[in-house]
């Protein structure tokens, strides 16, 4: 998927039919910035005039502007998973988040060998 990018903002353009126009959204955050454009020279504007807009808007009013993938996640898991994951970090001992991290970057390492 071709993202377009602006300010390290990533947005996601798809056609409206009952517009007759392409739509943008920023995405990876929870307030919302969208624009739209006949045009990739018009999307790419309106994506640059609507960060902009946010950004001023966030500094006006004295708010930190949101930015996409902070590092910070929750994540649900069973109790079984769960208990084995803290007993793995308290022999290690080290903290659940290392050992979470540590299986995160273990899976995308297998994924990006399959992916290869």
């Amino acid at each position: 998927m071709d993202l377009m990018t602006y300010k390290d903002y990533r947005a996601k353009v798809e056609f409206s039919l009952e517009d007759k126009c392409f739509i943008g959204r920023v995405l990876g955050i929870n307030d919302v910035i969208i624009f739209e454009g006949e045009s990739v020279e018009e999307l790419e504007e309106g994506l640059k005039s609507s960060i902009d807009n946010y950004l001023d808007l966030c500094e006006e009013t004295g708010k930190v502007p949101e930015k996409e993938f902070k590092g910070l996640f929750n994540i649900r898991t069973s109790k079984g998973s769960h208990r084995k994951l803290y007993e793995i970090a308290e022999a290690k001992d080290t903290s659940l988040n290392f050992v979470i991290n540590e299986a995160i970057e273990l899976y995308l390492y297998d994924a990006s060998k399959k992916d290869k």
